[in-house]
């Protein structure tokens, strides 16, 4: 009978702890700036950018690159047509530019001009411009520098005769 009795309550309890974590709210993670770039949406509805990708290994991307400041968003005729962020290398003590095209701006034209770099004290350093490109990522090449610095993106489409850019906040 006995036996029976601490089942009986052994089963109780495990009920009345999972009804109790279902009702406990979940605390999201803090973040971290030494972890690695979640695979998550970000604010734009999309995953963190690839340090293995494509566009990361041709501009020779350091693999412990993480975002640093805000991201920055481009605007064209008041829809947000792209985003740009700085990301840091501590081992490789270089800055880089990011620049993502969105999904909505490439819908609508299916070549388009980029231009992203670090501006270091108003210069743009390690910019690299794409013309009637198709990719929706790009990367500047790595920047040593001192002092606060931002990342700029810049987007054109077909028959724009000025850029629409922006920065990402500055880090110092």
């Amino acid at each position: 009978m006995r036996s029976m009795r601490s089942t009986l309550l052994g089963k109780g309890a495990v009920a009345a702890i999972a009804t109790a974590c279902m009702l406990l709210p979940v605390a999201p993670a803090a973040a971290s700036a030494d972890r690695a770039p979640q695979r998550g949406p970000s604010a734009d509805g999309r995953a963190a950018p690839r340090l293995d990708g494509t566009a990361a290994r041709q501009a020779a991307v350091c693999k412990d690159a993480r975002q640093i400041g805000s991201t920055g968003y481009i605007k064209r005729s008041g829809s947000t047509i792209g985003s740009v962020k700085l990301y840091h290398s501590k081992r490789c003590n270089l800055y880089y530019g990011y620049l993502w095209v969105w999904q909505s701006f490439r819908n609508q034209h299916p070549v388009y001009d980029t231009n992203v770099g670090v501006s270091v004290r108003g210069h743009l350093q390690g910019a690299r411009t794409f013309h009637n490109t198709k990719a929706q990522e790009f990367w500047s090449d790595g920047v040593r520098a001192s002092g606060c610095v931002s990342a700029r993106g810049a987007i054109r489409a077909p028959k724009d005769t000025k850029w629409s850019y922006a920065y990402s906040g500055r880090a110092c």
